[in-house]
């Protein structure tokens, strides 16, 4: 009996590695960069502060802000791209892409998100829309005094999505205060097919079968 679970053990170690192999080498994982205008906020390029953003439109307070030695807001650690940010003190900062949402796809939308280190940080969201239909948020993680951290959004649409067609949109919200964000970035990835799925599945079970009989033979 000890003999047989250690050869099923092996097998199953066995299938699971050549599941991963042919993950990583069956080509599913094609994503595609969508175009976002001016996503780390280069442009107009200020010294200090400037009000709006190239490319963005918003409510209240919002812009460009260059940190530098003249303000203790980052200890005088560079944004995570380039030399600027998007500030926003309590509003909205949004860009209706020209890219349409596709049915039967992954988007992972990130962004850098600043908490300066002298200002108190009142929290924010980053949203993916469609047609100005939500499809998916996120206001964590909270980045510590003086640093930045990465949100991540991720949105899989369905084949029969009401929204597609619909102009994908990125919306960055502060809830109050002084939020800063940088380094917007949105990728697209097609689902696999159910029959390449298949295929894989199949061609990792022989895989793995071969294994355990060319173990089996040497024992």
């Amino acid at each position: 009996m000890r003999a047989g679970i250690t050869q099923c053990g092996t097998f199953g170690s066995s299938l699971v590695a050549a599941l991963v192999v042919l993950a990583g080498t069956s080509g599913l994982a094609h994503g595609a960069i969508v175009a976002v205008v001016n996503p780390s906020f280069e442009s107009p390029i200020t010294a200090t502060f400037t009000p709006g953003i190239t490319g963005w439109t918003g409510t209240g307070d919002f812009g460009v802000f260059r940190p530098d030695s003249h303000f203790p807001a980052y200890n005088g650690v560079d944004p995570p791209d380039g030399a600027q940010v998007a500030y926003s003190d309590g509003g909205l900062i949004s860009q209706i892409l020209s890219t349409l949402l596709m049915g039967e796809t992954i988007y992972t939308l990130k962004v850098d998100i600043g908490n300066r280190l002298d200002l108190f940080f009142p929290g924010y969201s980053i949203g993916l829309y469609a047609g100005g239909n939500l499809l998916a948020s996120s206001s964590s993680p909270t980045p510590a005094d003086g640093t930045f951290a990465t949100s991540t959004v991720q949105y899989v649409s369905p084949v029969n999505d009401p929204n597609i067609g619909q102009a994908l949109e990125i919306r960055l919200i502060s809830n109050g205060g002084q939020v800063n964000f940088d380094n917007v970035i949105l990728d697209a990835t097609p689902t696999p097919e159910p029959s390449t799925l298949t295929v894989i599945g199949l061609g990792a079970v022989g895989l793995a079968v071969s294994a355990w009989r060319r173990r089996k033979r040497a024992a």
